[in-house]
């Protein structure tokens, strides 16, 4: 784009070119030229000029102060009549600058400003453009066509327009910043401004000083400092700048831009990276933009470290620089014995810079305030540790800080210090300064156990409600119990009505704790309760092991048997609190069952009259816990205590239950008591055949009498006795005999005729046994006959019908030894042996295996030999079974003879 008057005529015109096209005489291409005057504008000196940043628009200030406003379309190479924005009046226009807001992706507000010699106009260049009066949602809610900012003269290239759309005007006390409605911020740059322009975030200002000398700022408004400061010299340089003196009638190089003395600012243009300077004198100054890493050496060699960390920021340096720099800064203003400003450099450093770094800097200078504070910092952005808390609550109680305490244990936000290293790797990297309000806010974060710890011995009261408040339930109960010591009684006489009320708030408060809290703190603080509160603590123990302590949930219950330590010295409660569980549950720790049974031996009798009532109360109390289903004991255990105490129908119960017989029986004999031995021998006699020994070697020993009679039949127990093993067998009758005959009383009469019934049963035995003899050798001699007759004779078979479909017998047929016959296709190739009778042969060589096999197991024929009543029978009926026969066969009825007869 340029503005020209032809040659030869009057007439300014704009012309649009492109550069990167060309033309037939290879000059830029020639897009559309605009002429600014018409008959309707007269002509008038161009003394501003202003584009849009797409090329729709265009304005033109003249010196007789009018403003022309000019649209055109690059695309259609059309334009509409110019618009006369600012009539014509005294003073021309001293600068137009165009800038736009956004209001869609593709309609934009479009603000010229305009500025005189007498004041700064804004106009809305788009007012109306349909469619931003569409999107607008009518004339109406456009900005006002026209608005004035300020009455006072602009002078000419002292103002601009920064990335914000804002303009900078240069007055002579300052320079003020307008927006599209109204003044903004100001800057007090003071001088008669010659020049302005922005470059970045950048405001270059060429001012005259009070010496007369053009002066070059450039502004840091972003950071608030002045980036760069350059004075022009004078028409003279010294050195290599000197110029040689003028020829007579000679102008200088510069003299087209005047012949001051003073060098002054002509022009400035921001262009390829860098400012370029134009002086009167011809000279081009060019001034570059140092990198940051560079702009902030030269402020930390002048400590300016507030501008540094600003710079940093808006340069967007990492974060781990801009912590270095906080940490210089702290250190820098530490040194400078500024401990509070230097808190609040280091505060920013949370999270980054190890917090000992500081605290050991606070500590050696012993600021406790400062380091109060800084703990606090550490706390509020959860980096603290348990140490810091330990050494922040040590700081409280040093300074005896009591409100900051009190606000200490109202914090609402806690967390655990196992927790610290997570919410380091979490925290936001970005947020380099402390939150807003106190180092004491309410919003700490902090390791409660560690606090309580601190707090407990100086401040137990402030401990007490700081574990309440974040269910800290053991360290609660430790404050409340720990130093209250056991009492060996069943009331709290010895403790003050202090204590008494800190062991009724640690019962009440396990009360409501949840089921394995309340398991786990009685456990452990148990023992105080029910030492100093025994019935309540009792009550509740009950409830918790009979799943009544969460209502709706009877399945949470604890085990009774690890609360039997909490009951030392408290044997009644015990005893009350043992008989209720076993009434309620079903306990399977033998435990509670050995306990309360020892509870039960061991009461002492309270009157020594009624010792026989109380002695029978005992055994049925006994018997009760005994015979209880609900109740699991270690029987053992319980016949050991049983014994010591002498209970015999315990004792007798516990006999049966667990079979020892022959204990049952020497019990019995204990007491003399004669029918019962009888019994349990009848009874349990198959079992234990011990038993008839035990009992006959009693009764021989007795004498013909019970003991304390004097007068009877003689032996008749012996006589049942003898009665019941001729009937049933247990023992054999020479172990009878040899057990009597130790007795030197006992006559012959009395097992005369034992004797007598058991020889007669010998007898009948051995008849029926030859009997069995003969017939079994009849059987093999028939057996060895058919054996000879199927060696050595042909077998003639005669069968006409098949033995497994009872049809007429055809050829081919299968004849079997046992004179079975069968169709070839009835049976399987692979039988070898006939179907008939194979189930049979099976069978028996089954068993015989089954004897080959037990052959070998000696343990169980030991077995067999050591429980049965006759051991020659068990030996006989093995022999019978060709169990113990050797490798020989034997041939023939005088070969076995021989040889039975060699052996035995």
């Amino acid at each position: 784009m340029y503005t020209s008057k032809p040659t030869g005529t009057s007439t300014a015109v704009v012309r649009f070119w492109r550069t990167d096209q060309q033309d037939r005489e290879g000059k830029p291409k020639l897009l559309q030229q605009i002429p600014v005057f018409a008959k309707k504008y007269p002509e008038e000196a161009v003394t501003a000029f202003a584009v849009n940043d797409d090329l729709s628009q265009f304005a033109v200030g003249l010196k007789n102060g009018a403003v022309i406003l000019f649209r055109s379309d690059l695309k259609r190479r059309t334009d509409r009549p110019p618009h006369l924005l600012q009539p014509a009046g005294q003073f021309p226009v001293t600068g137009l600058e165009f800038t736009s807001k956004p209001v869609t992706a593709t309609v934009s507000h479009v603000f010229l400003y305009a500025s005189t010699r007498r004041g700064l106009t804004c106009y809305h260049c788009s007012h109306d453009d349909p469619a931003l009066v569409k999107s607008a949602g009518g004339a109406a809610a456009l900005p006002p066509r026209t608005t004035v900012l300020d009455e006072r003269g602009v002078d000419m290239n002292c103002s601009c327009v920064n990335e914000e759309g804002e303009i900078a005007v240069g007055q002579t006390d300052a320079v003020y910043f307008y927006t599209t409605e109204d003044r903004s911020v100001c800057f007090g740059f003071e001088g008669e401004k010659k020049y302005m322009c922005f470059f970045k975030h950048y405001l270059l200002v060429a001012h005259v000083d009070p010496r007369g000398r053009h002066q070059v700022n450039v502004y840091d408004l972003q950071n608030k400092f002045i980036a760069f400061n350059w004075t022009l010299t004078s028409t003279n340089p010294k050195g290599p700048m000197r110029k040689p003196p003028l020829a007579p009638n000679t102008r200088a190089p510069g003299a087209r831009f005047g012949l001051d003395e003073m060098e002054e600012v002509r022009h400035v243009v921001c262009e390829f990276g860098a400012i370029f300077v134009v002086s009167s004198m011809g000279h081009v100054y060019r001034l570059s933009e140092k990198d940051t890493t560079s702009k902030l050496e030269i402020l930390f060699r002048k400590n300016l470290y507030s501008i540094a960390i600003s710079l940093a920021f808006s340069s967007n340096y990492d974060v781990n620089s801009i912590i270095d720099i906080f940490r210089m800064y702290g250190d820098h203003l530490y040194q400078k014995g500024d401990y509070d400003g230097s808190l609040r450099q280091y505060v920013r450093t949370i999270g980054h810079v190890e917090p000992s770094y500081v605290i050991r800097r606070f500590l050696d200078a012993q600021r406790i305030h400062n380091l109060t504070a800084y703990l606090e910092a550490l706390h509020e952005k959860a980096f603290a540790n348990a140490e810091h808390t330990t050494l922040l609550l040590n700081c409280y109680t040093k300074l005896k800080d009591v409100k900051k305490l009190d606000k200490f244990i109202q914090l609402d936000e806690v967390i655990d210090a196992k927790k610290t290293n997570g919410a380091k790797g979490g925290s936001d990297s970005d947020d380099l300064t402390p939150r807003s309000g106190g180092a004491a806010a309410a919003n700490l974060n902090f390791d409660v156990e560690t606090a309580i710890s601190v707090l407990w011995e100086n401040y137990p009261q402030h401990a007490l409600t700081l574990a309440k408040k974040h269910e800290e339930h053991s360290w609660y109960l430790k404050i409340q119990l720990d130093h209250i010591s056991y009492v060996d009684s069943e009331d709290s006489v010895a403790l003050s009505d202090s204590e008494k009320e800190r062991v009724a708030d640690a019962l009440e408060y396990i009360e409501h704790l949840s089921f394995s809290e309340a398991d786990s703190n009685l456990r452990k603080y148990g023992r105080t309760l029910v030492t100093h509160m025994p019935g309540p603590a009792t009550e509740l123990l009950k409830r918790l092991c009979t799943g009544k302590f969460v209502p709706g949930n009877p399945s949470l219950k604890s085990d009774p048997g690890d609360f039997l330590h909490l009951f030392v010295s408290h044997r009644a409660q015990l005893k009350e609190f043992l008989q209720y569980i076993v009434e309620v549950e079903t306990v399977s720790n033998t435990s509670i069952g050995n306990t309360l049974l020892e509870m039960v031996l061991s009461d002492d009798d309270e009157d020594e009259e009624d010792g026989a009532r109380t002695v029978e109360e005992k055994e049925e109390a006994v018997l009760r816990i005994l015979d209880n289903p609900r109740v699991k004991y270690d029987e053992d255990h319980a016949l050991i205590h049983l014994q010591m105490h002498g209970m015999k129908k315990g004792k007798r119960y516990l006999y049966n239950k667990l079979h020892m017989y022959h204990m049952l029986v020497q019990f019995h004999i204990e007491e003399n008591d004669d029918q019962s031995i009888l019994e349990e021998v009848r009874k349990h006699g198959d079992k234990d055949p011990n038993l008839w020994s035990l009992a006959l070697k009693y009764f021989a020993e007795r004498g013909p009498l019970p003991k304390g009679a004097t007068s009877g039949e003689d032996w008749r127990e012996l006589k049942q006795l003898l009665a019941l093993i001729d009937t049933n067998p247990a023992i054999p009758p020479l172990q009878v005999v040899q057990v009597l005959s130790q007795s030197r009383e006992l006559p012959v009469s009395v097992i005369k005729q034992y004797v007598v019934n058991q020889l007669a049963n010998d007898e009948k035995k051995i008849e029926e046994d030859e009997e069995k003899i003969k017939a079994f050798k009849s059987d093999t001699k028939q057996m060895k006959e058919e054996i000879a007759q199927l060696s050595s004779r042909a077998v003639v078979f005669q069968a006409t019908k098949c033995d497994l479909c009872n049809h007429d017998l055809d050829l081919p047929a299968v004849h079997f030894m046992c004179q079975h016959s069968f169709h070839l296709n009835c049976i399987s190739e692979t039988d070898r042996e006939c179907i008939t009778c194979s189930m049979d042969h099976r069978h028996i060589l089954g068993l015989k295996t089954q004897l080959e096999q037990k052959a070998g197991n000696h343990e169980q024929f030991y077995n067999q030999l050591e429980t049965a009543a006759d051991g020659f029978h068990t030996i006989a009926e093995y022999f019978g079974k060709g169990i113990f026969k050797s490798n020989e066969v034997v041939l023939d009825e005088g070969s076995f003879e021989t040889r039975f007869s060699a052996e035995f």
